[in-house]
Parts: structure tokens; C-alpha cells; sequence
């Protein structure tokens, strides 16, 4: 690193002009010029350090195709994924690199002995409209911007340092699936009933099994789409495609504050709220409960706005079939109805 001989040999002219020569002019000006260019190396050093001046940053893309990770001789696509942590959007993948691998391959594992790196690297995945699997990678990395900053301040390693990686697996959403460890083994284990009830329905009809006999021959893609569509029937996967989910997800959002800013005390849920937000996402992978909570605040508001509830009781000697809550009672049901959502 020049920048480090540079900043000796300016300290010592800096100190040897301000205490050893005599003479006025060459006094200031052998230390002046020398502490200015002190100074200036000091900066650029810290700028270097601080900003990684003298070096610039270098995109690079690649692309290539992936494949099924599932049964090779099966019409449809396969990957399998892992999100690292929990609403990161970053994944481990497993297809195959190469289409004669016998085995898949594991794809974006952390390195865990290089930490600093693998902070810099993510993976994700989008559905696309094609009949092919593919990664694209983009990879960002720091190079020097001329030979002049490399020999002022490299002490090695600094070239082609990781800035950061983004991978994004592109896959159709038609013919592939993408499943989870857990999706995967429901379908191992109710894979072999569904292909007997296939075979069922195959056998007691004739004519359909020799339709799709020449669907599976002849247009390969559609009977892959259907087989796509049957297991994620099978396995509640929605058919609503990534960016239609986060739409709707938006949607519900409205609506529940929508719905909250007309009740009367909203206060009684609102600590409870960011929690009911948060639970979202997981629900609606299972069974959406958004209508059931609508119901409840709806349900509040019209129960703390009422001013009198008539119960229809069975008809007893000296009483009418109508009994009149009073006001009193009605209040307290009111504060067991709040203290119970609390």
C-alpha cells in the first residue's frame, strides 16, 4: 500500500521542515507542503476506508436452466424450498443443476464458515408465464477503478470483493411446482391413493383414459398443467399466483382498518391488532379466518350502539313472552363483552 510510505515520508518532512531548517521561507514552505500533502493522504486514506474510494462497483448476470428436482420421467417440474428464517423472502432451493443428475442439488445453503459472505447472498423465486425453469444470478462486486488507486492502496484482497448476490429462480406456474419439505411428504403419502383413483376412473371409463392416453402424447405441456392443477387441489395450495396473493393480502388489510375505524370504542382490539396483521399470512395459507374477525368488529360495534334487548323467553304465569333487559344490565354486558377481547 503506497498510501502508507507516502503518509511516513510526509510526516517526517512535515517534522524535519518545522524543526530543523531555520531559514523562514523553506521553514514554512518544506513543512507547509509537506503537512498539506500529510493531511490530503489522510483524507484519501479515510475516504478509501470509509467509502471504498478508488474502486468501483461491477454488475454481472448469468443465466441458465434448471430442472425438476422431483421424478425425472414425470410431465410436470419440481423444487423444493426452505425459507431461511421466518418472512425473509430468502430460500434455499432444491432442483437439479444438470438434467442427467441422478440426485437434486441443494442451492443457496449459507456458508456457515464464511458468514460474511453469506449475509451478502439471497435467493427467491417467482412464477412465471413459460414452459422452462431458470436461475438468473446478479452478482455485484468492487474492482479497482485504474491501476493508479490498486497501487496507492491495495494490500490485497480487495479485488473482486462480494458486494452483493441475488438469485432469482423463475418458475412456471403452470407446469412446475413449488412445494416445502412438509407439502412434499403429504404428497408422498397421498400420492399412491390419488393414482389408484385416477386408475379407477380411468378403468370404469374407457373413452377418457384414450383421451388423455393422446393428450399426454400429443401436448405433453396441457396434460402437465392438469396434473400441476390436481395436486395443488389435493395439497390446498392456492391458486392465486404470488403477486395476486400480496394484492389481496393489501386488501384485507384495508378492510379490517376500514372496518376498525367505524367501531365505537377501538380502543378494546387495538393493542391486539398488529398481532391479528401478523397472523394473516399463515392463515391464509390454511384457512382464512378474515371473515370471521370481520364479524366480530362488526358484530361489537352494533352490540355497544344498542340501547335495549328484548329476549324471547318461554311464557311463565304473571309474564309476558317479551322480557326488557334494563339499561344497568345491558351496561354490564357491555364491559363483559369488552373485557372478553381483551
Amino acid at each position: 500500500m503506497l498510501i502508507i510510505l507516502l503518509l511516513v515520508v510526509f510526516m517526517i518532512g512535515t517534522f524535519f521542515g518545522f524543526m530543523f531548517i531555520k531559514n523562514t521561507i523553506a521553514h514554512w514552505l518544506v513543512g507547509g507542503i509537506s503537512f498539506l500533502l500529510l493531511a490530503g493522504s489522510v483524507a484519501m486514506l479515510t475516504m478509501h476506508i470509509r467509502d471504498n474510494w478508488g474502486m468501483k462497483e461491477v454488475t454481472t448476470s448469468t443465466t441458465h436452466q434448471i430442472y425438476t428436482a422431483g421424478d425425472k420421467s414425470a410431465p410436470y417440474g419440481m423444487m423444493i424450498k426452505a425459507e431461511i428464517g421466518k418472512n425473509t423472502d430468502n430460500y434455499v432451493f432444491v432442483y437439479r443443476n444438470n438434467e442427467k443428475s441422478e440426485k437434486a442439488d441443494t442451492n443457496f445453503k449459507p456458508d456457515e464458515k464464511h458468514i460474511s459472505e453469506a449475509v451478502k447472498k439471497s435467493a427467491t423465486y417467482k412464477l412465471v408465464d413459460d414452459t422452462k425453469a431458470t436461475v438468473t444470478t446478479k452478482t455485484t462486486r468492487r474492482v479497482w477503478s485504474s491501476d493508479f488507486y490498486k497501487l496507492l492502496f491495495s494490500v490485497g484482497g480487495e479485488q473482486n470483493e462480494l458486494v452483493k448476490q441475488n438469485s432469482v429462480v423463475s418458475v412456471p406456474k403452470d407446469t412446475w411446482l413449488v412445494l416445502t419439505q412438509d407439502q412434499v411428504k403429504k404428497l408422498s403419502q397421498e400420492a399412491p391413493a390419488m393414482q389408484k383413483q385416477m386408475e379407477a376412473q380411468l378403468k370404469a371409463d374407457p373413452q377418457k383414459a384414450a383421451q388423455l392416453a393422446a393428450l399426454q402424447k400429443s401436448n405433453p405441456t396441457e396434460y402437465a398443467k392438469m396434473q400441476v392443477k390436481q395436486i395443488k387441489q389435493l395439497l390446498g395450495i392456492t391458486l392465486l399466483n404470488e403477486s395476486d396473493s400480496k394484492k389481496l393480502f393489501a386488501r384485507q388489510q384495508e378492510l379490517v382498518m376500514a372496518t376498525m375505524t367505524k367501531l365505537k370504542s377501538p380502543q378494546v382490539i387495538i393493542g391486539h391488532f398488529s398481532q391479528i396483521l401478523a397472523a394473516f399470512p399463515k392463515a391464509f395459507r390454511m384457512s382464512f379466518s378474515f371473515g370471521n374477525f370481520k364479524a366480530l368488529v362488526v358484530n361489537y360495534h352494533g352490540a355497544t350502539r344498542i340501547s335495549k334487548i328484548n329476549i324471547h323467553s318461554d311464557k311463565v304465569e304473571g309474564q309476558s313472552g317479551v322480557t326488557t333487559i334494563s339499561q344497568a344490565n345491558l351496561d354490564l354486558a357491555k364491559i363483559q363483552f369488552q373485557e372478553s377481547l381483551k
